[in-house]
């Protein structure tokens, strides 16, 4: 039996890490990218002024949109060396991951094949495996973080400037990494570090005056998040029941074991969670994507205490339960298939636009009215190769600056149909791109009367589908002008 147990732990260490790159890098390359990537690669071709600019209405700092300018400029190849990009950053994570965390290689082996990581991190070009890997890297050299100082501090900035759930773990590297220093070495030389270090998270922090983020809120409804947490309900589906019940056991037990044996990891864990709670009920509705990052924070607290704690037995058996669960998508994830990811379906709906602008009888206008969808920034990238171009409510082109420093804005505006309609070409034939929901979004739904084969505004305009999926987010109708307005 400890044969067996030996052999398959050295298989686990040998296989995992190839098996888990090659796997992911198929996947990469074989699926499309989704609006939220379309819209950063989209930022990432404005120029270097202009992505400043943006960087308060979008959210993230600049990293990732500066390394998409440097290796992905080229569109005619878009969205490839995007995607391998993303997967390049993240294989090196795992590879680091299996070379330095101090965990034993089954938990390793049921981390890296855990949902979140096989099917979202590896695989979406997003900031998010960079983050990963930046908290990994801090995590790793903070044992010796005051023998490298200046090296750590631009690890931290680094990290900051990622994401802003990526601020939060270098938040807290950054008061671990304070303590550290004034507690052993000299006054003059921690007054010097201190000050490059707060100098450049000031600095970075300047990208988020006057922030307007999407979805930005103010609500007090901490009862509710904390209730979604700690009192899961049993829907029928089993695996996500335990998977609740044995992330109620971690969120008691680990903080109650760091208190008794490692007091860094303690505050890491506090300080990351409790500044996550209050982004997400005070500033920003954190999504899925972001709700993972309880897990990795959870993750990096345990490495960098593990020293301390590797002995627990119970703490092992709960970290193998916990994440075994996590390798199935259905234990976290409300439905197997997130619409928001499901992507399959732009090949048929580019074609379909190509087709309308290559068959119609005058030259083609393209508007999407829809501030951010499938339809509008998803398929920008891909049309704008065919030199299609998409124009939103104020006439402006969607891949402008112009249009997308207003994108959030649009969300929340009321359409204005009388200035729209002067923004129609005469000459051309004017169409409408949506994702099946701007008809009915806010309170546009007052505006149009639905008759027969699309949407009326007064006597004025008609909206004639042309194509309304019925399983998929997206329709194209034809704009006709019913009168010449006087």
């Amino acid at each position: 039996m400890d044969k067996f147990l030996k052999l398959f732990n050295n298989l686990l260490g040998k296989y995992s890490c190839v098996l888990f790159i090659v796997l992911t890098f198929f996947y990469a390359i074989l699926r499309t990218p989704f609006y939220d990537e379309a819209y950063s690669y989209m930022v990432s071709q404005l120029s270097i002024g202009e992505i400043f600019h943006l960087i308060p209405i979008e959210g993230h700092p600049f990293v990732w949109y500066l390394l998409l300018k440097i290796f992905c400029s080229n569109l005619s190849l878009y969205p490839y060396p995007m995607l391998l990009l993303s997967w390049f950053i993240f294989s090196v994570f795992i590879w680091v991951f299996w070379k330095k965390a101090p965990f034993n290689n089954l938990i390793k082996f049921l981390i890296t094949f855990s949902y979140l990581f096989l099917n979202y991190y590896a695989v979406f070009a997003r900031p998010y495996g960079l983050s990963i890997l930046m908290l990994a890297l801090l995590a790793i050299f903070y044992k010796n973080c005051e023998k490298m100082p200046y090296l750590y501090v631009l690890m931290i900035l680094i990290c900051f400037n990622v994401c802003s759930v990526s601020m939060i773990g270098a938040g807290a590297f950054f008061c671990l990494f304070l303590y550290k220093l004034f507690k052993e070495i000299p006054k003059k030389k921690f007054c010097l570090i201190a000050s490059l270090l707060i100098f450049g998270i000031i600095l970075s922090s300047l990208q988020f005056i006057n922030t307007e983020m999407p979805f930005v809120y103010k609500v007090n409804n901490a009862e509710n998040y904390i209730s979604y947490f700690l009192l899961p309900s049993y829907d029928g589906n089993i695996l996500k029941f335990i998977f609740c019940i044995l992330r109620n056991i971690l969120i008691f037990y680990v903080p109650y074991l760091f208190f008794k044996k490692s007091k860094t990891s303690l505050f890491f864990l506090f300080f990351t969670y409790f500044s996550m709670f209050y982004l997400f009920i005070k500033v920003y509705p954190g999504v899925f994507w972001h709700n993972y990052f309880y897990f990795i924070f959870l993750m990096i607290a345990l490495w960098i205490g593990w020293d301390n704690l590797k002995g627990d037995r119970f703490l092992n058996i709960i970290l193998v339960l916990f994440t075994t669960v996590l390798i199935f998508p259905s234990g976290i994830l409300n439905k197997q298939q997130l619409e928001i990811t499901d992507t399959k379906y732009y090949k048929g709906f580019i074609e379909k636009i190509i087709d309308l602008n290559k068959n119609s009888k005058k030259e083609a206008k393209f508007f999407s009215l829809d501030w951010y969808s499938a339809a509008s920034s998803g398929i920008l990238p891909y049309l704008k190769k065919e030199n299609i171009y998409l124009y939103d409510a104020h006439n402006y082109r969607k891949d402008s600056f112009k249009s997308m420093r207003n994108t959030y804005k649009y969300k929340n505006e009321r359409f204005n149909c009388e200035e729209f309609i002067k923004y129609l070409d005469d000459t051309k034939d004017n169409y409408l791109l949506t994702a099946n929901f701007f008809f009915y979004h806010n309170d546009n739904v007052e505006m149009f009367r639905y008759e027969k084969d699309g949407f009326y505004y007064k006597d004025i305009l008609f909206f004639r589908g042309l194509y309304i999926s019925p399983k998929y987010s997206y329709s194209i109708y034809k704009i006709e002008k019913l009168k010449n307005e006087k």
